[in-house]
């Protein structure tokens, strides 16, 4: 249930109308990660090893200066919270080099990261096998920087973003208990593997010390904007070898069966002289049925014998359950299952070349199953024999292979209708063409036609219904259990506009095998959805969450389903058109806090305030707001730099926006925080932000005084107002003309006074005689005042603008 704190913004208003400005919050001392802005002198964080000066990136009020004048100087940071781990966090920073003492080099900027860690099983890096180090193990994520520009002084912006840091160091030990330990960053520049001074520093630097500025040293993570509902389940990595370490490395993954094979510069090297098989082993996996796989790497021959030669895919079941309509389980034919690979560039079967080049393969099953053995693959080059021959992967072989990929795509596979049947080399049946996949497909990948006639247009299905209850389908593997959303979208042509559309998950078999054990029914999901002439997009919630019977086997699901669309009740004669079909998991409500309804009152002017405000949102009983972080930042180029940082209990702020922000934009931005809850930990939502319209000043005031003019005698000056000023109050004002003879005395005057009201602008002209007069004496110089009031005796003499003088 949405909580919105009211008590919050009415506390928040009365500080807004006190004018109580929240005082700006040390960067750890309530915020879960690390954003060190320098704003101030805090004292903290510098170790010793960098000062504070008040010298910011784009005009800002703080950074640090680096000096370093040994090797890996650095400064280190904790990080209080660790949900880094198997997250998406975002690490960056402003840096500038201080070009009178150091000239790079190099061009890399390193976050440098360090944590306790155990070693390699060997003792490789620590001598001491499996042994946890408490001190420190390197973790550097390195960045390319604009080295011109740093060795011109320019402030340049450095960023670097992960996902999914597993714990791993930087020589593959890994840190024990990640989710406890103790993590500390470090800002590098030049060459942060090694921190050496000497490799970084350029032959004419003026000094070898290495002496630059950092300033918003930023590590947080990185949360998808709120929004309820669903998205795509995106791909799923089983499998990934690069070959760049030992075989052990990739023990749970894969395993090498070969008599002359090794890891060679970063790939794998097979050779075989013949009558024997040589493998790459892929281990069993839980792959299901009614979902697609695909199956990466490169690979090249080495001698001319080898080029023409194929790969291939075995999948190896133990035992099969395929179509439950039949009683054939044990059928020896299901025990190997064999794929092409497909070359990427010429869309034909693969042939090894001499060249790298890149292939790929799919594989999947379209079965109403109940049963899901796992499976295991053998990765194999064969000659020119028959795929399913079975002395294929024994002949004399000389090529090399990198990149091992295999991943287990989305739930519905060519839901964009992309790929027509033929664009993919398909799966090939071992000697039992009737268990052929590719022979149930029908124009597009995947889809099988029943009882309809499809055609591609324009990147999605177009379907004509030929017999009642005609349509395409898929199996899809959707899991037991499981919180769905299944989106789609369509439009009717002819009589199918204005018909209903539903989906239908068909799961009705003629028989049963002793495994299949649950009652499901066929379903027709989706209520009060209507063809139109337009494309529109649906969504259908859709729930699996069958009861196991008793005693069912472990691995016995519900059957696998058959989705297809289902219009007027399966009418005849009816076309339509489908395309982006998904089905993803439900993503119930926002579980973090979110801020909604960012607002500005007030014109965003140089000098004066605005008020920003925000309500505090969330989805869980009992996080309440507690200290959020407001940001107010401003934009330049390549980024955005902090100029003011808040964090109080409050959602209504008093912002200052500074003078040296002229003629820029200012971005407000909040980060929701709670109070802590039991374990203390600080949960945090996105960041959200709201821009301001350029900066201007509140009031532009431009007076002007011509030169002496001889042919009408007389001088001119202009006054042009503009009036930015948000309380609704005009800008009263006068131009006065005096003249001054040689020593000083006033010769004669004249003003003219001008109104401005809010938002608006205006101009006036005052013209003054020159020409000499009787006992006066004669014109020397002339001065423009622009002062308050309506005129010369009606004024405070507050000036407005630089007196301007001219002399004749």
């Amino acid at each position: 249930m949405k909580k919105i704190l009211s008590f919050v913004l009415a506390l928040g208003m009365m500080l807004s109308m006190l004018s109580i400005i929240p005082a700006q919050a040390a960067p750890t001392e309530d915020y879960p990660y690390i954003y060190e802005d320098f704003e101030a002198d805090r004292g903290s964080t510098t170790g010793g090893v960098a000062t504070w000066v008040n010298e910011g990136a784009h005009g800002t009020n703080g950074a640090l200066y680096f000096n370093q004048t040994k090797d890996a100087d650095d400064i280190n940071v904790l990080l209080p919270d660790h949900s880094i781990i198997s997250g998406k966090f975002k690490m960056s920073a402003w840096v500038k080099l201080d070009t009178t003492k150091t000239k790079l080099k190099g061009e890399k900027f390193g976050f440098v990261f360090w944590a306790p860690a155990t070693d390699t099983p060997d003792g490789k890096y620590d001598k001491k096998p499996n042994h946890l180090n408490p001190s420190s193990w390197e973790m550097d994520w390195t960045v390319n920087v604009d080295k011109n520009a740093l060795n011109r002084g320019e402030w340049v912006y450095v960023e670097r973003i992960v996902e999914n840091w597993d714990g791993v160091m930087r020589h593959g030990i890994y840190t024990p208990d990640a989710e406890n330990a103790i993590f500390k960053f470090a800002p590098r520049l030049g060459s942060p593997g090694d921190g050496k001074i000497g490799n970084i520093v350029a032959d004419d630097s003026p000094t070898k010390s290495v002496c630059w500025y950092l300033d918003d040293f930023i590590v947080e993570p990185i949360v998808e904007p709120y929004g309820a509902g669903a998205d795509s389940d995106g791909s799923n990595v089983l499998v990934d070898v690069d070959f760049n370490d030992d075989i052990s490395t990739y023990n749970k993954q894969i395993s090498i069966s070969t008599n002359n094979g090794q890891i060679e510069n970063g790939v794998f090297h097979f050779t075989s002289e013949g009558g024997s098989y040589n493998n790459i082993n892929i281990k069993e996996l839980p792959v299901k049925y009614n979902k697609i796989y695909k199956f990466t790497f490169r690979a090249k021959a080495n001698d001319d014998a080898t080029v023409g030669a194929m790969i291939k895919l075995i999948a190896i079941r133990g035992t099969k359950v395929g179509d439950t309509s039949k009683k054939d389980v044990n059928d020896p034919f299901y025990h190997y299952q064999f794929v092409r690979a497909m070359d990427t560039v010429t869309g034909e079967q693969g042939k090894l070349t001499k060249e790298w080049r890149n292939y790929e393969l799919y594989m999947t099953r379209q079965v109403k199953a109940a049963f899901h053995p796992p499976l295991s693959f053998n990765f194999r080059a064969y000659g020119p024999v028959k795929l399913d021959d079975k002395d294929a992967g024994m002949e004399a072989v000389d090529f090399m292979v990198d990149d091992l990929k295999l991943e287990e795509l989305p739930t519905v596979m060519n839901g964009d209708f992309s790929l027509l049947k033929g664009d993919l080399v398909t799966t090939y049946e071992d000697s039992n063409a009737n268990n052929n996949d590719s022979k149930l497909y029908g124009t597009f990948y995947g889809w099988r036609d029943k009882g309809a006639t499809v055609q591609k247009i324009d990147g999605a299905a177009k379907v004509t219904v030929t017999e009642e209850n005609g349509h395409i389908e898929q199996g899809v593997h959707i899991k037991n259990h499981s919180q769905n959303v299944i989106t789609f979208r369509a439009k009717g042509e002819g009589d199918s506009v204005g018909k209903p559309i539903q989906v239908k998950l068909d799961r009705d078999v003629t028989t049963k095998d002793e495994r299949d054990v649950y009652g499901v029914n066929t379903e027709i999901i989706g209520e009060n959805l209507v063809l139109t002439d337009d494309w529109k997009e649906y969504s259908i919630r859709y729930d699996l969450d069958v009861k196991t019977p008793a005693g069912a086997n472990d691995s016995a699901e519900p059957r696998a389903p058959y989705l297809s669309f289902v219009v007027d009740g399966g009418a005849k004669g009816l076309t339509y058109y489908v395309d982006d079909v998904v089905i993803a998991p439900y993503i119930p409500p926002y579980e973090l806090p979110y801020a909604t309804d960012l607002a500005i009152d007030g014109a965003a002017l140089a000098g004066e305030n605005v008020t920003f405000s925000y309500l505090y949102n969330n989805d869980i009983e009992n996080y309440y707001e507690g200290n959020s972080v407001v940001r107010v930042l401003k934009k330049v180029d390549g980024g955005y730099v902090t100029i003011a940082q808040y964090a109080e209990l409050s959602n209504v702020y008093d912002i200052h926006i500074p003078e040296e922000t002229l003629g820029s934009k200012l971005k407000i931005e909040i980060m929701p925080i709670t109070e802590p809850d039991e374990n203390g930990k600080v949960r945090a939502g996105a960041p959200y932000a709201i821009e301001t319209d350029t900066v201007k000043s509140a009031y532009v005031i431009k007076p002007s005084l011509g030169s002496f003019d001889a042919e009408s005698g007389s001088i001119t000056g202009t006054l042009a107002v503009e009036n930015n000023k948000p309380d609704g109050d005009s800008l009263d004002m006068f131009l006065a003309i005096v003249l001054y003879d040689a020593d000083g005395g006033i010769v004669r005057y004249d003003s003219k006074p001008i109104s401005v009201g809010a938002a608006s602008s205006d101009d006036i002209k005052l013209s003054v005689s020159t020409a000499d007069a009787e006992g006066l004496a004669s014109v020397a110089y002339a001065k423009a005042f622009t002062w308050a009031g309506s005129g010369i005796f009606n004024t405070d003499l507050t000036s407005y603008a630089e007196t301007i003088t001219v002399n004749r």
